[in-house]
């Protein structure tokens, strides 16, 4: 289960090929309500003495909804006892798999407390998903209708009619094969009935306008359809999307302007959660994994547009500290945040050693990009807290001879890998494969820089033939690269037009490093002197050998 989970929830590179082998889709679906158990576990966890009104509404929306989400127990007394205990500013979402659709029903806060109800398609047709490489952007919130008699809802034939969306679905798309029209089953249900027909059959229900418009957002369509000789493709579970629009919307109708920064903090908080509970089962996509949500943490930075909206929060955010701070508990934290441990041990071994291409990929079912990609995740992620924790060990400056070695191993798997034949095969990779190398070479250097038997050589220069050409044609898709990218160039170029001579170069130079190193080690001295001491030594024993002849 937690594997289908962690696939729906950060779609991993090794997806299921079918819903046959996703406990999550198999069944028809059958199981996908784990996913607020999971996300009622979360909220759960919080601290309940620090708890937010609007965590508690969360809370009981997520509570009531798993109840009726579950199929087994998505009957007629159930959604009438349900709906019938809703109260005042109270939701319920009910998302049904078999229509591709969701209905939010909303117990107006103010009187007289009428229901308020609207509904959405969920998934895109796949081949709006797989036709284009621009991302699908769908609005919200969806038009809210006021049903004037609650009634209505609770009656036996609505009630009813809400169980037979759930379990059969009533119309499927269309596909054409020769002069034949027959229903595509693989294919997203047509969502239609639920959206429009269900919601107009109400009498005397009426569009909303009364209460006060909702801050717009939009939702991307993450998803991903993998076939592979199977009967139903796998999806990203439509559950999951519901989730999200469900809490964005509750958020930003409570909270306004504010709850998209809360909805953004709560949902990458979850997927955190999700990721230090179940880590004992990640195995080798824990890297890959743990990267996505440094990602998304990196994109709650602040929105030159959106100034006063994060000032206010902000404000907001360090009332509430003051006034709970000594209340605050950190026990989930210590755990929630622990990525250092097993972000590191996610390539080296148990004793700290680096191990070789041929050991990763022999003890993973990826293929050699894949364990590729691991390396260069790790390099960029963990590689300078591995030197710092191996310099203050025993083996101290061993550890770079080792790096050493495990660069060349990689070096050459990724040369062949990347630029195969003397040809790119994988433009990115290889600009990942440049990234990778510099980044260890920097790292390397500015560890010896600090260390005072080497801060000469801040003032040797580095010079890497084309290095800084190099950096014009890189392929980097994502941002993260890019700056990274422009660290690197800033520091090689810092670096390039030094005034003494870089390593490699004039080595006999009075100013080169060497030369400098050697003049200022007692311990290379003392060995100088004893070679030459016996130089001298061996040359008098000979002499005396000959005259003795």
């Amino acid at each position: 289960m937690n594997e289908s989970m962690l696939n729906h929830l950060f779609l991993p590179h090794d997806l299921s090929s079918s819903t046959a082998k996703d406990y999550l889709s198999q069944s028809n679906h059958q199981y996908e309500y784990k996913i607020l158990e999971c996300m009622n576990e979360f909220l759960e966890s919080l601290d309940e003495k620090n708890e937010l009104s609007i965590l508690s509404l969360l809370k009981n929306c997520i509570q009531r909804w798993s109840i009726v989400q579950k199929i087994e127990n998505c009957s007629i007394p159930n959604l009438q006892s349900t709906i019938q205990k809703l109260t005042s500013g109270d939701f319920l979402p009910l998302y049904f798999h078999a229509q591709n659709a969701t209905v939010l029903i909303e117990i107006d806060e103010n009187p007289p407390n009428q229901s308020l109800i609207s509904s959405w398609q969920v998934l895109l047709p796949t081949e709006t998903i797989t036709s284009s490489l621009e991302p699908h952007l769908s609005c919200f919130p969806t038009p809210t209708y006021r049903l004037p008699d609650e009634s209505q809802l609770l009656s036996h034939v609505q009630c009813e009619l809400l169980v037979d969306f759930m379990n059969n679905t009533i119309e499927y798309s269309k596909a054409h094969k020769a002069s034949y029209v027959f229903n595509d089953i693989r294919e997203i249900p047509i969502a239609h009935y639920v959206c429009q027909w269900w919601i107009t059959q109400f009498k005397g229900i009426e569009k909303d306008d009364k209460i006060k418009i909702s801050i717009p957002f939009k939702k991307k369509h993450r998803d991903q359809i993998r076939y592979n000789n199977s009967m139903f493709p796998f999806r990203r579970s439509g559950l999951w999307m519901t989730v999200k629009v469900v809490f964005h919307t509750i958020l930003t109708k409570r909270l306004e302007k504010i709850g998209t920064i809360v909805y953004k903090l709560l949902i990458t908080k979850f997927l955190t959660y999700f990721i230090s509970t179940r880590q004992a089962t990640m195995g080798s996509r824990q890297i890959p994994i743990e990267k996505k949500e440094k990602q998304k943490y990196s994109k709650l930075q602040l929105n030159a547009n959106e100034q006063e909206i994060y000032q206010h929060s902000c404000m907001k955010l360090k009332a509430y500290l003051n006034k709970h701070d000594s209340n605050i508990s950190l026990r989930q934290y210590s755990r929630t945040y622990a990525y250092d441990h097993w972000t590191s041990n996610g390539v080296v071994h148990d004793n700290d050693t680096l191990p070789t291409i041929s050991t990763l990929t022999n003890h993973r079912e990826d293929a050699i990009g894949i364990a590729l990609t691991h390396i260069e995740n790790w390099v960029q992620s963990c590689l300078e807290e591995w030197i710092n924790r191996s310099l203050m060990s025993e083996k101290g400056y061993e550890c770079f001879e080792n790096l050493q070695s495990f660069y060349e191993d990689y070096q050459q798997a990724a040369l062949n890998f990347y630029y195969s034949n003397n040809k790119s095969t994988d433009p990115i990779g290889y600009s990942r494969f440049i990234l990778t190398s510099l980044t260890i070479i920097c790292l390397m250097h500015k560890r010896l820089c600090e260390d005072k038997r080497f801060e000469r050589l801040k003032l040797h220069a580095i010079r890497i033939p084309h290095i800084l050409d190099l950096f014009e044609l890189l392929i980097l898709p994502n941002r993260d690269d890019m700056i990274r990218a422009r660290n690197l160039y800033d520091y090689f170029r810092e670096f390039n037009d030094k005034r003494y001579p870089d390593l490699i170069s004039n080595i006999e130079s009075t100013n080169a490093f060497g030369v400098y190193f050697v003049d200022q080690s007692q311990k290379m001295n003392e060995t100088l002197q004893k070679i030459q001491d016996q130089v001298e030594q061996d040359r008098k024993d000979k002499i005396k050998e000959v005259n003795n002849s």
